[in-house]
Formats: C-alpha cells, structure tokens, sequence
C-alpha cells in the first residue's frame, strides 16, 4: 500500500498551526485515482492560449484557466482552493470545488483513507522522537499501522512524501531508515516500511493529492471566523478520515 503524505503550516499569535495529512491506497486503486485525476484537469482546466478578456471571462464560467497545457498543472490546494479564487464571482469557485470533490470521490471509491496530526509549535523547527522522525509523523504511522494491522495485515506501506526541499527530504528519509530499523520502533511499527519514497511533486497525482487534503485539515483546524468557505469539501475529507475505523 501507499502512503501519500504533505503538510500544511501557518503562522498564528501562538507559533504555528501545523497539519500533516494525507491519504493510504492500494496500488491498484492508486492507478484509478490517477486517472481519475488526469481526466479531471483534462475537462476542467483550459489553457490561455492569448484569450481576450471576453473570452476568458466567458471561459471561467465553467472552467478553470491556467497558463499551462491541463496535463502539465499541479493538482494543488494553492491553486484550486486559494482565497483569491474563493472570492471571486460567479462560477470560477464552484468550478474548482466541483474538480476537487471529484477527486476526493475518487478516493473513496478506490478505498482510500486518510489520515492526519494536526500540531502546534512555537517555532517550525519540529520536536523529534525516537532520535530523528518528528513526533508527529511517528504519531501518524502508529494511526496508520493500528488501521492496517486490523484491516490489511499481509501488505506493507511505503510512505510517499514530497521532494520539493532535495535537502530537508534527503535528511528525513536518512533519520527515518535510522529510526525504523531499531527493534524497538520495528516491532512498534512493523507494517511501515523502512524508507520513504521521496517524489517530484510536479509529476505525481498522489502527492498532489495529499497536498489538497491537509490545506483542507488545515483550514478546518482553524478557529470557525477564519475558515475558508470550504465545508462541502472538508466533509468529504472529514469521512475519508472516519471511514478508516
């Protein structure tokens, strides 16, 4: 199985509200939520190909533009679910929410289920366990290892984590085959693989994915003035979480 995981952070009076969340997917299941995903770029976003003011507005009644050809856009939270985007009028809003439920269907249909710790941290340099792996992800994987010992005990999970920052993920991934390799963690976690696989964001649909899901838990953690207009979505998330038990 896979483990497709990001996390979302921001600023507060406090320190940091941080997120880490993302989604666990058979293989065969992960190639239907891939495909899932290009047929939905394919159909809701449309490339600015020198449109005129008209024609574009015209274009965002139902659409979504973008500067890129559908199948080169990141499938990401920043993009499809930004203030901006939420604000504006007419169809534009509802056109990226309708591509994200979609994808969140999909991961339901495909037996998905996701899986977060949402922390608070003075500073954004993250308390360790066990010598190396953040509290907090350590925290995920024992959800993660409770879940597929009850459910899946025969597969293994491999984690799936963003290569976005080559010397933080390189760091990561050396303390994490440190970490995990010790007989008291291996025996704690025997179901999470060893080392993690560290993915170019740009070109995998997953990590895309897990991205989307902790900006939505993210912005469900904050106090309820300052949510995002985002409940018809974050409901979705919400029951890919509870459905895991």
């Amino acid at each position: 199985m896979l483990l497709f995981l990001d996390d979302s952070f921001e600023s507060t009076p406090g320190g940091f509200r941080h997120v880490l969340g993302g989604f666990c997917i058979g293989e065969p299941g992960y190639r239907s939520l891939v495909a899932a995903v290009e047929d939905a770029k394919a159909r809701y976003f449309v490339q600015d190909r020198d449109m005129s003011a008209d024609e574009r507005e015209r274009v965002w009644e139902t659409h979504f533009v973008v500067g890129e050809p559908p199948s080169h856009v990141e499938l990401k939270a920043s993009l499809l679910l930004s203030s901006s985007v939420l604000r504006r009028t007419g169809q534009q809003p509802r056109a990226a929410v309708r591509l994200a439920l979609e994808v969140l269907e999909s991961l339901q249909a495909n037996e998905a289920r996701v899986f977060s710790v949402v922390s608070q941290f003075t500073k954004l340099e993250q308390s360790s366990r066990d010598g190396g792996i953040p509290k907090h992800m350590v925290q995920l994987f024992e959800q993660v290892e409770d879940w597929v010992a009850r459910w899946h005990p025969d597969q293994m999970v491999v984690p799936v984590l963003d290569g976005s920052s080559p010397s933080a993920d390189r760091a990561l991934a050396r303390r994490m085959i440190k970490t995990m390799l010790r007989p008291e963690t291996a025996n704690r976690l025997p179901h999470i693989l060893v080392s993690p696989l560290i993915v170019d964001t740009k070109t995998n649909p997953g990590v895309q994915v897990a991205d989307l899901v902790s900006h939505v838990l993210l912005n469900h953690a904050r106090p309820e003035p300052e949510r995002k207009p985002l409940e018809a979505i974050t409901e979705a998330v919400l029951t890919l979480s509870r459905s895991r038990d």
